[in-house]
């Protein structure tokens, strides 16, 4: 029999915590009241819900040694008033079967995104004033405290793919010389070009350590890549994708995303992201007389000419008199970062060769070409080389 009223449920996300994401930690806070039902989701338990405090059903997911488990905690009295144990265990149950139903409902799409998470098993912990008379108790999966349409008819209507796995990579990325799997699942809709709100999931060997690296992204082609791009003989991971934009109208798929993660001690960090890249690497394009484009680089001391009389008299008449002079000042650009490709350094290490299109004053004029190879320090990616190039010419022109 179902008891959550879906109507009376009020559901709060606390900071740093998604209807997707993070799987551990996840943290569930829930309290009846006489107006409504409160769920709060964090990576931390909410104990100052209502006033005075009051929380009826504490739950979280943990790792255990032989896998994943959700976790329940009760507090009860250690001794009720003559007649009332039986009472009061109703009640203690009653608040556990309307709880559990109230976090499998207001996190459903948590749910649907870890179909997985509906048939790990719940532990129940009964937790007395006495620590002697603690006790535990089995109470299923999550699978039966599911008041929706089962996961499959709900794809069915609605046409979406939930926690579909996009791409996988198997390679030892935390040190410990044993193979470790890393998963990237997203959400797939109406466009099956489109993958939205992704995860990226590592799930550990011997260790079994599992994180969850990037959540509420939406991109074109996602890819992992695993290698030693910090020199220390252990794999990172290099996610890249391409960014939609918001219009669903525009066949552009948006600008170059990635971003590397290193595992040091079973804790993820960030050691390079595209966003923060193009902050740092800023260039200067002018045009110059005589068919000649500067491209400045104040941070890394480098100055480039390119000439670009190649592109013939119809497009240089556009800015140059008849004497190769400039009729205007002309700015132009280097885009941002337009591909990351990992190349090979020594047998088992690689740097990065960064890819950046340089344009005129439209984004359809391409100049040419900056590369930018980049080398890790021990502390953070640096520019060994910066090259400029342009286009080649055919030695014959093409026939019509």
């Amino acid at each position: 029999m179902r008891r959550l009223n879906p109507e009376r449920l009020k559901v709060k996300f606390l900071e740093r915590v998604t209807e997707r994401a993070p799987l551990i930690p996840r943290r569930y806070s829930f309290v009846r009241s006489d107006q409504e039902l409160l769920l709060t989701i964090g990576t931390e338990f909410e104990f100052d819900i209502v006033d005075p405090p009051q929380v009826d059903v504490l739950g979280e997911w943990l790792w255990v040694q032989d896998g994943i488990r959700f976790y329940v905690y009760l507090n009860v009295e250690d001794q009720p008033g003559v007649g009332q144990e039986n009472r009061r265990k109703e009640y203690y149950i009653e608040d556990m079967l309307l709880g559990l139903e109230a976090i499998r409902y207001g996190d459903r799409t948590f749910f649907k995104s870890h179909p997985e998470m509906d048939q790990y098993p719940i532990t129940v912990y009964y937790l007395y004033e006495n620590p002697e008379n603690n006790k535990l108790e089995n109470w299923g999966t999550f699978a039966d405290f599911n008041i929706e349409l089962p996961g499959d008819v709900y794809s069915q209507i609605t046409g979406w793919k939930y926690h579909e796995l996009i791409d996988e990579k198997v390679g030892d990325v935390n040190g410990d010389e044993i193979p470790d799997r890393i998963s990237l699942y997203g959400d797939i809709g109406a466009d099956p070009n489109l993958v939205q709100s992704m995860i990226i999931e590592v799930e550990g060997g011997q260790s079994k350590f599992k994180v969850d690296m990037i959540t509420e992204i939406n991109s074109y082609n996602p890819a992992l890549f695993l290698g030693d791009v910090t020199k220390d003989n252990i794999n990172d991971i290099i996610f890249t994708m391409e960014k939609g934009f918001n219009s669903m109208n525009s066949n552009d798929k948006g600008e170059y995303s990635v971003a590397i993660y290193t595992i040091q001690d079973n804790m993820i960090e960030t050691i390079f992201s595209s966003n923060r890249y193009n902050t740092e690497n800023m260039f200067l394009v002018e045009f110059d007389d005589f068919y000649k484009v500067r491209i400045i680089n104040v941070d890394q001391n480098k100055l480039f000419f390119l000439d670009i009389s190649y592109k013939g008299y119809e497009y240089l008449s556009q800015y140059y008199d008849e004497h190769g002079i400039l009729k205007n000042p002309v700015q132009g650009k280097v885009l941002e970062l337009g591909s990351l490709i990992p190349v090979v350094d020594t047998d088992t290490s690689y740097n990065l060769l960064a890819n950046h299109r340089i344009i005129g004053s439209r984004s359809n004029d391409t100049l040419g070409y900056l590369n930018n190879l980049l080398s890790w320090n021990g502390e953070k990616f640096i520019s060994i080389s910066m090259l400029v190039s342009v286009p080649g010419i055919n030695l014959i022109p093409d026939q019509y």
